[in-house]
């Protein structure tokens, strides 16, 4: 899709293309989930909800692109369903950056 000419102010941080076009795109994300068994089976034999899983994933991967916790993902009315059964999105705490290790001195 080609929009109107960049206005001059943002064409000269771009590199100086005031008088190119730009170009809008999009990027589309597609995820699938599979169950050891099938879906059916999932939900009788081993009483898991799928729905839960899959919200999970997507939690995840929404966290991650748009870089902020789960937490801040899920509406209030929600987030304590959510908690429940995604724990683990909830309760961690920031890892530290990892220290280099000190190189051993000589002898």
């Amino acid at each position: 899709m080609r929009g109107p000419p960049l206005p001059a102010a943002l064409a000269k941080r771009l590199g100086g293309v005031a008088n190119g076009r730009w170009v809008l795109g999009a990027v589309m994300v597609a995820a699938t989930h599979c169950f050891e068994k099938s879906l059916m089976m999932t939900v009788i034999q081993d009483n898991i909800n799928p729905i839960e899983k899959l919200e999970r994933s997507s939690l995840i991967v929404a966290s991650t692109i748009h870089g902020a916790p789960a937490e801040a993902l899920v509406c209030d009315a929600q987030r304590e369903r959510v908690a429940t059964y995604s724990a683990m999105l909830f309760d961690a705490e920031p890892e530290p950056e990892p220290q280099p290790e000190p190189e051993p001195s000589g002898p």
